[in-house]
Parts: structure tokens; C-alpha cells; sequence
């Protein structure tokens, strides 16, 4: 009887597929080839329940949720690989119990947005281009819900300012989108392109924004600066470990709010409309911002309004 291929092998071949189907591994494939290279280092064709929870607690400073987060991945790839392979488990889910959740966001009061916005410009140097780079990310991610790394993908050429438009080549769904701005928003971006195009009249990068000393793609780290660390200079009181803010949490529900030199008028909030995303690690602080109807703002697209109206329509029914 022929031996079996190695782990490894059926490894890609299963995220092969997945990547067929629309799937992006990320970190989940690196975790399951370090499986699948143990396993065939130890020449182990019986693949069983104690290896599996064995490797997934074997990472070196690594929390219970790590450990069940690794056991979950290995899972799902044992889950196919068992079609193929006699001596292989299929482990029961949720065996060594949840994986990194969700966690309590914090939704921010206007007085907070505003604290927020003043308090980048104490960032150093504060006669330089950061503490404007930072104040035209957060209020720029709080005005049309953009994703932090989708605002730091933006190129010069995605910003239209005449059409008060922005353009998203590469979002989440590896689709493209057009949002609208306001004209309080595209003001607010015209002053940042002086100030950056004086700083770096020969940039490095075509990037939107820009770092203070090279003109490269910028900023380096939203969640370096601590701007959301000190309440003395936010106005954000003090939260507990699972709601501790973070820069990079700024990212919120579409809307099309003002965006004032001044920090104010930051758009009107209707209860019926907030909308919470992932606040997928400990300690972010999450901005709701009203939704746009959706003839105003199409964010997902028209097929998916369209499908949305049908539904709505059932239910109603």
C-alpha cells in the first residue's frame, strides 16, 4: 500500500483551494504549515486529537486564546484532510475554548471626537507636517468610514477634489469604491495638500500621506503615537483593558459628516443608524458614525443596495 502524501503537500493543496474560492489565508496558512512540517518531521501518519492540542499549546508566550485560535485553524484544514487520509481526526470545534473574539467597543461622544482632532497637534514636531497628518487621518477616517488601511493606501490621484470624490482601489471584498465627500472634508484635505507639498515638493512616494522627514508612504504606525493613550490631552476618560483606544480603531460605518477645521460639527448621529464594527483586539475604541440612506451613498455597490431593498421588502411582506 502506497504512503500517503506528505501533510505539508495536502496543506497548499487545501488553501490552493480555498484561494479558488475567494478565500485569503493570511496568518491561518502560515500556522498550518508549521503544523504540517512538525507532523511530517516526527513522521507522524496517524494524526490524532493530544498531537494536535499538544502543538496548538506548544507556541512560546502564547495566551489560552492563541492556543485555541492555532487549534481552530488546524481544524478546519484536518476537517478536508480527513476525506483523504485514513488515520486522520477531525478535531471537535471549540475543544480548547474561544479564539481571539470581538471585543466591548467604546463609541465616542462629539466633545471626545473633538478632543481627539485637537489633541494631534501636540505631536512633535508640531510646527511639522505629522501633527497635520494625523489630524487629516483621524477626521478623514471618521468622515466617510474608511478603513485605517484603506486611508493609508490612498494615492494623490484617488483624491478628486473637484468631484469631492475618493476613490478605494482596494477594499476589504478586492472590489474598488467611489465615496462622495463632504465639502467641509475636501477643504480639510486641500490644506493638508499645501502643508505636505511644501514640506516634500519631490516626494519618494505617490502616497496620499506622507511622513514628516523622508516623503514616504506615511504614517508609519497610527498606533505608535499613543495620541489616544492620555486622557489629559483626549478628554476620553480612562477605560478598562477591553476598551482601551487605539488610533487604529478610527475606522466606522459610512456617512458623509462635516469635517471643520475647528474639530466641530462632525456630522448629526441617529441612534436608529449606528452601526458598530470589529473591534477585533483588546483595547480599541470604536467610532459610530451615522449611516447615509442608501441612494446617497451606494458603499457596497447597487447589487447589494438592491438585495438589501428585496429583503427588506420580504420582511416587510
Amino acid at each position: 500500500m502506497s504512503s500517503p502524501e506528505p501533510l505539508e503537500v495536502a496543506a497548499e493543496k487545501y488553501f490552493a483551494l480555498r484561494r479558488k474560492l475567494g478565500y485569503a489565508p493570511g496568518s491561518e496558512r502560515e500556522e498550518v504549515l508549521l503544523f504540517a512540517r512538525a507532523m511530517d518531521a516526527r513522521r507522524r501518519r496517524k494524526i490524532t486529537l493530544p498531537l494536535v492540542i499538544e502543538w496548538a499549546r506548544s507556541a512560546r508566550n502564547g495566551s489560552p486564546k492563541y492556543a485555541a485560535w492555532r487549534y481552530e485553524a488546524v481544524r478546519r484544514f484536518l476537517t478536508v484532510a480527513a476525506c483523504t487520509r485514513r488515520d486522520t481526526v477531525v478535531p471537535p470545534p471549540g475543544y480548547l475554548g474561544r479564539p481571539f473574539g470581538r471585543r466591548r467597543p467604546h463609541i465616542y461622544a462629539g466633545t471626545e471626537i473633538t478632543a481627539l482632532l485637537a489633541a494631534t497637534r501636540t505631536l512633535t514636531p508640531t510646527a511639522g507636517l505629522r501633527p497635520w497628518t494625523y489630524r487629516t487621518l483621524f477626521g478623514l477616517l471618521y468622515a466617510t468610514g474608511l478603513r485605517v488601511g484603506e486611508a493609508l493606501a490612498l494615492d494623490r490621484s484617488d483624491v478628486d477634489r473637484a468631484c469631492a470624490t475618493l476613490l478605494v482601489r482596494r477594499d476589504k471584498g478586492r472590489s474598488s469604491r467611489e465615496i462622495p465627500l463632504h465639502p467641509s472634508v475636501v477643504e480639510a484635505l486641500g490644506r493638508y495638500e499645501a502643508r505636505r507639498d511644501a514640506r516634500h515638493p519631490a516626494p519618494r512616494a505617490a502616497a496620499f500621506f506622507l511622513t514628516e522627514t523622508r516623503g514616504n508612504a506615511g504614517p508609519v504606525s497610527v498606533r505608535q503615537q499613543g495620541v489616544l493613550q492620555d486622557p489629559t490631552r483626549t478628554g476620553v476618560e480612562p477605560a478598562p483593558a477591553a476598551d482601551r483606544a487605539r488610533p487604529a480603531s478610527l475606522v466606522r460605518g459610512p456617512q458623509v459628516p462635516r469635517m471643520d477645521e475647528g474639530g466641530e460639527g462632525h456630522g448629526r448621529r441617529d441612534p436608529r443608524a449606528q452601526r458598530v464594527h470589529g473591534a477585533q483586539e483588546a483595547g480599541e475604541h470604536v467610532l459610530v458614525p451615522v449611516r447615509c440612506p442608501r441612494t446617497a451613498v451606494p458603499h457596497h455597490g447597487p447589487h447589494r443596495a438592491v438585495r438589501r431593498d428585496a429583503e427588506t421588502a420580504r420582511r416587510d411582506a
